[in-house]
């Protein structure tokens, strides 16, 4: 049995956009300007590129995370076995892995294992059954559900104006397997060392220009769709702030992603269409 899941932060998330008490900038370049049609906007004007750059072309992709309702049943059980898969052995390949965690996972009756020298010990079986593999760290995965807004374009000048929330609900890969265990692994973006640390609710607005044509182009795409995120950047282990809760009936985890850049487009056909790609010096221009 294969389904999707929505799981939801904590934080109490408001209408958007938001400019609640921007961050301080370093210099004395504004943070916000105000605009007549879409009001207060970045100041920070990003420019994209519309291909994958080649450095970011051999980051492991996640695929199953970017499929629509309507693709989870079309892929074979092959196909998130996979992602499950490759899931757990980036987690054992960070700089230090949580085998305690990993055992569980793998080994669900764990989950009622009261012996903590018992645990230990298949802790230290799944050391020599999990290969660590330091390449498949570079990870690319959609990002999916309420965190992204888009105003625009402006036809006068082909900007766009995005406000991303980080803390708002979003879709997760939700995976029953044949021995009724449901595995919810997933993903959380850090931006922080992109020095992206959003408003007092964790919002951050971007501003993108595109070519007048480009945003002719975007638009024939984007009606009636809507758009997602895919998220590049490197696994740098468990997040701290959802700590892992594992069952003998379920699993549920996410690993922390360093971003490194971010892909907007839509899913149509079963394929990536891209619109822009921001990568890192871009993104390092906000100062939300």
């Amino acid at each position: 049995m294969i389904i999707v899941g929505i799981t939801a932060c904590s934080k109490k998330q408001e209408d958007f956009p938001s400019t609640n008490n921007p961050p301080a900038a370093a210099d004395n370049t504004p943070i916000y300007r105000q605009t007549e049609k879409f009001g207060t906007v970045s100041n920070q004007t990003m420019v994209p590129v519309f291909e994958i750059p080649s450095q970011y072309t051999k980051y492991t992709r996640q695929e199953v995370s970017e499929a629509s309702k309507d693709e989870y049943q079309k892929f074979p059980e092959s196909t998130f076995e996979g992602y499950v898969n490759t899931w757990i052995q980036q987690a054992a390949s960070v700089e230090k892995p949580d085998w305690i965690v990993l055992a569980g996972i793998l080994n669900p009756q764990l989950a009622t294992e009261t012996n903590e020298f018992k645990k230990q010990e298949a802790a230290e079986k799944i050391k020599n059954q999990v290969a660590s593999d330091k390449s498949k760290l570079n990870v690319v995965y959609g990002w999916q559900g309420e965190m992204l807004f888009i105003a625009g374009p402006d036809v006068s000048n082909g900007e766009y104006y995005l406000t991303i929330r980080p803390n708002a609900s979003y879709q997760v890969v939700s995976y029953v397997n044949s021995k009724n265990y449901r595995y919810n692994l997933f993903y959380r973006p850090d931006f922080k060392a992109l020095g992206m640390l959003g408003d007092n609710r964790g919002d951050m607005q971007l501003t993108v220009k595109v070519p007048i044509e480009k945003a002719k182009e975007i638009e024939s795409l984007r009606e009636g769709q809507k758009t997602m995120i895919r998220v590049y950047g490197s696994v740098e282990g468990l997040t701290d702030e959802r700590r892992p809760q594992i069952g003998k009936d379920s699993s549920e985890a996410s690993l922390r992603v360093e971003v490194k850049a971010l892909e907007f487009g839509i899913r149509m056909n079963g394929q990536f269409k891209t619109f822009f790609f921001l990568d890192s010096d871009q993104l390092k221009k906000s100062k939300t």
